[in-house]
């Protein structure tokens, strides 16, 4: 058994949403330029249908969005293709409220919103923006705030995590959504190891008491 485990989750739904956004200020209220996430199961292993991608329209956030110069600034400096992704999109891009009701019909046919962990890049980050984009439109948002997790404290806590090879393009939002997801992956593995260890030791500890 994990460590953190989910005794009311049917073991093939996730357990696990892991979140990148792509912005234009680092700021609560940013506008957001695409919402890339990735789903894992409990063991953290991939569920089917578990990765979500969506690109947004920029010119309806303007009136209520936070854009920072500086982060216009950062993005010029990006690859041809990150900018494509997202910033200057050659794709097809949706409305907020399609997004974002696009993205809470997704969260509820992999998994139970109410006890699926979200887990963003910083604490102050991704989490945040986007629960912040949910209520500029007046939408409930597929998580519990005591759901909200993140991925810094995780590589902080186990550096070698940020040596995993990252794979497609940096500054895409699913992309990154996937590398944060394979380190997850990971530092689940590592405490399921370390879990079943305590564990045999406790168990030899008591057969000798």
């Amino acid at each position: 058994m994990l460590p953190q485990h989910f005794p009311n989750l049917p073991t093939e739904q996730a357990a696990h949403i892991v979140v990148d956004l792509e912005t234009l200020s680092t700021q609560p209220n940013a506008l957001v330029l695409s919402i890339g996430a990735v789903a894992l199961t409990s063991s953290g292993t991939p569920v089917e249908g578990g990765n979500f991608y969506v690109v947004l329209k920029q010119d309806e956030q303007g009136a209520v969005r936070h854009i920072s110069q500086s982060t216009v600034a950062w993005w010029e400096q990006q690859s041809t293709e990150a900018q494509q992704a997202a910033y200057k999109p050659t794709v097809c891009t949706s409305f907020v409220e399609d997004a974002l009701d696009g993205f809470s019909d997704w969260v509820e046919s992999i998994t139970d919103p109410k006890q699926v962990l979200v887990w963003g890049n910083g604490c102050s980050f991704d989490n945040v923006i986007l629960a912040s984009l949910y209520d500029d439109w007046h939408r409930e948002r597929p998580w519990s705030f005591w759901n909200d997790r993140d991925m810094r404290t995780v590589t902080g806590l186990m550096p070698v995590l940020k040596m995993l090879p990252f794979e497609g393009i940096k500054h895409h939002a699913l992309h990154d959504a996937k590398h944060e997801a394979a380190q997850l992956s990971r530092a689940i593995q590592k405490l399921d190891e370390a879990f079943q260890l305590l564990h045999a030791a406790a168990a030899a500890q008591r057969a000798t008491a």
